[in-house]
């Protein structure tokens, strides 16, 4: 999960249900309270985000957290 200034919060899932071969479920939330859903894929040091509605963004891996499900499972993004 990531907060940031140009979105609320991004939060990547490991569900691949619609979308391409390596990239995995993703949901974006705008601080106007909308909503998106995209895929991401990895590539080295940033995670790539496609959203139909909203193009793509390229943000850092180390702007993400854990959630607790992740804790959990003990999962991270390294």
């Amino acid at each position: 999960m990531a907060n940031g200034t140009l979105f609320q919060m991004l939060q990547l899932t490991d569900a691949q249900d619609g979308c391409p071969a390596a990239s995995r479920v993703c949901y974006l939330t705008l601080w106007d309270g909308s909503a998106s859903r995209g895929c991401w894929v990895r590539e080295h040091s940033h995670i790539r985000v496609r959203f139909a509605d909203l193009g793509e963004k390229l943000i850092p891996v180390n702007e993400f957290q854990r959630t607790m499900v992740g804790e959990y499972r003990n999962s991270s993004l390294d």
